[in-house]
């Protein structure tokens, strides 16, 4: 991503003091796009296990949320790329972009 495509006015909601801005949620568009990668991860899964007896656990929602909250800082790189395994041998890559694929969430007490 260049920074040319990053408004940075759609970061003033974003607390900078904190160097981990956790708790985040994802978008409807964020919503489908981890579906379908988990979806993918399945299917390749399958194919490689066809020739290989290497299973491991594959990612849901909630663990790439968590590695999200555990990992971005919005204002150094509002994006998040993680390489998730399917196989001990094989791993394919994820990328989610700040407000386009999640959100902060919000709760109310």
């Amino acid at each position: 991503m260049n920074f040319e495509e990053i408004n940075f006015e759609d970061f003033e909601d974003v607390d900078f003091e904190s160097e981990y801005n956790d708790d985040f949620e994802f978008t409807e568009e964020g919503e489908k796009v981890v579906q379908e990668f988990i979806n993918e991860c399945q299917i390749k899964q399958k194919e490689l296990l066809n020739a290989e007896s290497d299973a491991v656990k594959l990612p849901t929602k909630k663990t790439i949320l968590k590695d999200i909250d555990q990992t971005v800082i919005v204002r150094e790189n509002p994006e998040y790329v993680s390489d998730w395994n399917v196989t001990k041998d094989y791993s394919m890559q994820i990328k989610l972009l700040y407000r386009k694929h999640f959100v902060k969430a919000y709760s109310f007490l």
